[in-house]
């Protein structure tokens, strides 16, 4: 034997991590085995404290700094858990009222408003919210309407609203108008306002009825139309009217150099007068020297005298009969 064995092997100085083995300083021989993996300890469930390995005491989780807190609820009086382990970032306090005259917490932080109770006292109306009987502010929301309800009423619209604060229930919109005439929604009846007359002569002139209009709710009108007729120079005018409205016709006849022309003013220029006209000349001594017949007058008829006269007078004569429509009239 060159070299004596040795009783048992010389443990190098352990590194305290059970991961790594522990060899013999003399032969290098492993003395203690490493470990695959540190055994962790009981976790405490908070994660500003670290977890050791139970075998040698290594760290295996380390420590946060501090807890991260979740959202705050504005109320200090409920813990503000960490998002990380569960646990108290911020621990419930008491709310505190301080001096002053409100019903907030002074806690910073702390939202609560009501922490004695709260808003009390006062009445609210439809106008104004109730008034703190305690610290003199205004709180909650309107009260109850007080007066009824009003519609506003135009001929053409309506609103409603209460009468109380002027709160429109109702926007203004047009009337719907039912077959009486009345408004289905607010029940407003039509004053009528009658516009854009419509006239519809008989052919002859001697009658006319005239059809209204209400600008409004659209009711039509007929009536019948007062006639008269009035000679003048060389026109025979027809005037129509009822009440405030008129419409006017006229018939315009010209002698000139022995050819008599006939102007109708019809609507249309085609449109015939339903009458006939009868031209005679007299002499100075009041002879008559002939005359013509003229059965179809539309828009503007136009023909020679068959005499000579110093004086032309125009009969105007209802078809069949012959007999006289109007007074005659002389050119």
């Amino acid at each position: 034997v060159t070299t004596p064995a040795k009783e048992k092997h010389t443990p190098e100085a352990d590194d305290g991590d059970c991961t790594t083995a522990v060899k013999c300083t003399v032969c290098g021989t492993v003395t203690t085995p490493a470990k695959e993996a540190h055994t962790p300890g009981e976790d405490d469930g908070d994660c500003t404290t670290a977890v050791k390995c139970t075998v040698c005491g290594t760290v295996t989780t380390p420590a946060k700094e501090k807890h991260t807190p979740e959202t705050d609820d504005g109320d200090c009086t409920t813990a503000i858990k960490c998002t990380v382990c569960d646990k108290n970032a911020v621990e419930a306090k008491t709310h505190s009222d301080g001096e002053d005259d409100n019903h907030a917490c002074d806690n910073s932080g702390c939202t609560v408003d009501n922490v004695d109770g709260g808003h009390h006292g006062g009445t609210a109306t439809c106008k104004e919210k109730a008034v703190c009987a305690e610290c003199g502010q205004s709180y909650g929301g309107l009260g109850d309407h007080t007066g009824e309800l009003q519609w506003i009423q135009t001929p053409a619209t309506h609103k409603q609203i209460y009468v109380c604060c002027g709160t429109v229930v109702v926007n203004e919109t047009s009337h719907d108008w039912g077959e009486d005439n009345f408004c289905t929604t607010c029940h407003y009846g039509c004053t009528h306002t009658y516009e854009n007359p419509v006239f519809v002569w008989q052919a002859d002139f001697s009658a006319a009825k005239v059809t209204v209009t209400c600008g409004n709710c659209e009711d039509v009108k007929e009536l019948n139309c007062e006639i008269n007729s009035q000679w003048d120079a060389d026109t025979l005018t027809f005037t129509a009217t009822a009440g405030e409205y008129t419409d006017t016709q006229t018939i315009q006849l010209a002698v000139v150099g022995g050819k008599l022309t006939i102007t109708n003013s019809a609507a249309e220029a085609d449109e015939a007068i339903d009458m006939i006209i009868m031209i005679a000349g007299y002499t100075s001594g009041g002879k008559m020297t002939g005359c013509q017949v003229i059965e179809d007058v539309s828009g503007v008829t136009e023909q020679n005298l068959t005499f000579s006269s110093d004086t032309v007078k125009v009969f105007f004569l209802k078809p069949g009969t012959y007999a006289p429509l109007f007074a005659w009239a002389e050119l």
